[in-house]
C-alpha cells in the first residue's frame, strides 16, 4: 500500500492476504476514470517498477479482463489425470523446463506445490506386542501430542469453555517431541513412544485441486510484453502434445479458455462463410 500510495492514477487499493494458503495474496489497484489518468500501460509499467524493488516479492501485474466472466491471470493452463499427484508433479517439471526456456512469459506459477511438511508415523506392531503396549494407548498418546480432539466443556466463572487435551504448541511443531512422550504397558510401567513407533517428515501438496473431477494442476502465467495470448496458447498446445503421457489431458481456464472456445467458434463461422461464398 505504501509503495503505491502516490501513484497519480490510483483511486482505491485493496489487498487480500492468505489467499489459498498462508504465503500468497491478491492485490487490486482500482484506477481513476479515463479522463483523469494516462494510458493503462504506463501505469502498469510504473507499478511493476515499484514492486520489483522489494526483495523476495513475486507479484505479477496484469490488467483484469475487459469482459466479465473470467478471473485470474491471462494464461491458465490445466493438466488433469486419473493418476496421483506425484505423477502430476513429474509432468509439471517437464512443462516447467519448456516454459522457462520459451522466454514467452514474464511470470508463471503453479497451484501444485509439494512444500507442506507432513509427519508420517509408523507403528511397529510386533515391538508393541512384545512390550505390552496397545494400539489404543499409542493412538491416545499421538492424539494428545498432535490432535485437537474435543472432549467436553467446563464451566469457569459462569462461562463455558471447550476441554481439548493437547500438548503445548512448541511440542506439536517439533517432530522430536516423540522422544519425550511415554505410553503405558500391560505390566504397569511406561516406555518411550519412540520404542514402538518411528516418524519421518515428508513433503505434501499445499492444495489438492481437481478439474472435471480429475486430479489436476494449473499453470498461471503472464505473457511477456509483445507476446499475445494466442501465441502463449499455441505454445502450450504444442507442449502438451509433446510432453503429456497417456492418461493426462490438457485444458484451459479463465481468459485462455474463453479465447480457445470463442476463437474456435469464430474460425468455424468464417470457414462456413467462405464455403458458402465459393458455392455461389
Amino acid at each position: 500500500d505504501a509503495l503505491l500510495a502516490d501513484v497519480p492514477e490510483r483511486d482505491v487499493f485493496f489487498f487480500v492476504a492468505g489467499m489459498d494458503n498462508t504465503y500468497t495474496g491478491f492485490a487490486g489497484l482500482v484506477l481513476k476514470p479515463w479522463s483523469e489518468r494516462q494510458n493503462i500501460a504506463g501505469t502498469k509499467a510504473e507499478v511493476e517498477k515499484r514492486l520489483a524493488a522489494v526483495a523476495g516479492l513475486q507479484m505479477p501485474v496484469y490488467q483484469m479482463p475487459p469482459l466479465p466472466g473470467t478471473e485470474g491471470m491471462p494464461v491458465q493452463y490445466v493438466v488433469s489425470t486419473t493418476s496421483d499427484y506425484v505423477s502430476l508433479e513429474r509432468v509439471k517439471q517437464e512443462i516447467e523446463e519448456r516454459v522457462r526456456a520459451s522466454g514467452l512469459f514474464v511470470f508463471h506459477d503453479y497451484d501444485l506445490k509439494f512444500n507442506r511438511p507432513e509427519l508420517v508415523v509408523t507403528v511397529d506392531r510386533d515391538k508393541a506386542g512384545e512390550l505390552g503396549v496397545t494400539m489404543r494407548d499409542i493412538g491416545a498418546a499421538l492424539a494428545t501430542l498432535y490432535g485437537d480432539g474435543y472432549v467436553n466443556r467446563t464451566d469457569i466463572q459462569s462461562k463455558s469453555y471447550k476441554v481439548i487435551p493437547q500438548a503445548p504448541r512448541a511440542y506439536r511443531l517439533d517432530p522430536e517431541a516423540l522422544d519425550r512422550a511415554y505410553v503405558p504397558t500391560r505390566l504397569g510401567g511406561v516406555v518411550p513412544l519412540t520404542s514402538v513407533v518411528s516418524a519421518r517428515v515428508t513433503p505434501q501438496p499445499q492444495l489438492l485441486n481437481q478439474f472435471n473431477q480429475l486430479n489436476s494442476l494449473t499453470l498461471e502465467a503472464v505473457p511477456m510484453p509483445g507476446v499475445s495470448l494466442g501465441q502463449a496458447v499455441a505454445f502450450l498446445d504444442k507442449t502438451s502434445a509433446e510432453v503429456l503421457p497417456k492418461g493426462f489431458f490438457a485444458d484451459y481456464a479463465g481468459q485462455s479458455r474463453q479465447f480457445e472456445q470463442e476463437g474456435n467458434a469464430l474460425a468455424g463461422t468464417v470457414a462456413f462463410a467462405l464455403v458458402d461464398r465459393k458455392s455461389t
